[in-house]
């Protein structure tokens, strides 16, 4: 189990009373992550005051706090902490001396440069829309796109607040629990869970342009639809003749491409997928995460072989999207095919239609 935190700066702030970390606090409390280099000093000198101050316990920080008792808490399972930090020299340093601290007490923590997350601040507003969109690719990154969010435990305890409503629908769409502490009385709460069901007949419907949206970060208003555009001005960011999706959209959008296998297939294989039982579970639960390392080259044919069965699906990709042309489930069948049959690509291309399977 993971318990993703936000990380703050209540471990400085919380010793203010210092007059040399309040000195070195003021020097650095404006300033981005990419400054670290003209500050670098005054980052050390203040790193090292906080290490000789401060020690493992709750009053120390609010992360600290919930770290405590969600560990109390979870106390028969094994879990690691991923801290995650604003682009500050603040959080950073209140990220490394967590680490340091919980570690002491043989919590397994893991804290690296991908998880300060660029433009994620306060003080500029078009960073920060774009730093909403950073941190949501680290989530996704940290959970496998998905594949292990059931793992995961967000706790926004600490941390900038101005993240903490996209956090809430960012757990609530991926069923992934939320905690924080009570900060009046130190209780440790559990977000509920509401039953979300989201309306995906836009993403079915406008579902090549949500793609290439994604997968290019930001399009010129030409390469999308008027009604793209019209229909979807709620998940998207639209600047001069930029446009790119907003906080919302991409939570949405990645759950619906998470939760779906997208490939193209001409009616008759379709209609032959429809009745393999085996190829259409296999569609549905592993081919998309195990692709890669089950494909075998045969001849000019690409072949997801399904181990020690007679499952296999022939393929190909273009433009990173998969193309289905042929699936067995009978190994006499697939011998004599591999050994007698070509694809012309394009043709299929031409005749092949979208196709969808829930994940």
């Amino acid at each position: 189990m993971k318990i993703v935190t936000t990380v703050g700066t209540s471990l400085i702030t919380n010793q203010l009373k210092d007059n040399e970390v309040k000195k070195l606090y003021e020097v650095l409390k404006q300033k981005d992550f990419s400054e670290k280099k003209m500050f670098e000093l005054e980052y050390k000198n203040l790193k090292e005051v906080l290490t000789k101050k401060i020690f493992l316990n709750e009053k120390a920080s609010a992360e600290i706090k919930s770290i405590i008792k969600l560990k109390d808490s979870f106390a028969d399972k094994s879990f690691e902490v991923e801290l995650i930090a604003t682009d500050s020299l603040l959080s950073p340093i209140c990220a490394e001396l967590l680490k340091s601290l919980l570690e002491k007490s043989n919590i397994k923590v893991n804290f690296n440069k991908n998880n300060i997350i660029e433009d994620l601040q306060v003080s500029d507003y078009a960073k920060y829309k774009k730093g909403l969109i950073n941190l949501l690719n680290r989530l996704n990154q940290i959970g496998n796109n998905g594949v292990y969010f059931d793992n995961l435990i967000l706790n926004i305890t600490g941390g900038f607040k101005g993240i903490i409503p996209y956090l809430t629908i960012f757990s609530q769409v991926n069923n992934i629990p939320l905690y924080y502490i009570f900060e009046f009385t130190g209780t440790l709460i559990k977000v509920p869970q509401i039953p979300i069901k989201i309306d995906e007949v836009v993403f079915d419907k406008y579902w090549k342009e949500f793609y290439n949206l994604n997968k290019n970060d930001t399009l010129d208003k030409s390469d999308l639809s008027f009604d793209f555009l019209r229909e979807n001005d709620n998940l998207l960011e639209i600047e001069e003749s930029f446009v790119s999706f907003n906080a919302l959209g991409k939570i949405l959008w990645n759950k619906y491409e998470t939760t779906h296998f997208i490939f193209y297939a001409d009616d008759n294989i379709f209609n032959e997928i429809e009745k393999q039982n085996d190829i259409k579970r296999i569609l549905s639960s592993k081919f998309k995460a195990n692709v890669l390392s089950k494909t075998e080259t045969k001849g000019e044919h690409l072949v997801y072989d399904d181990g020690n069965n007679s499952n296999r699906i022939f393929y190909f990709e273009k433009n990173n999207e998969y193309f289905i042309y042929k699936t067995f489930q009978n190994h006499d069948l697939y011998e004599k095919y591999i050994n007698s049959n070509t694809i012309d690509k394009e043709s299929f291309i031409k005749s092949a239609k979208r196709r969808k399977f829930s994940i």
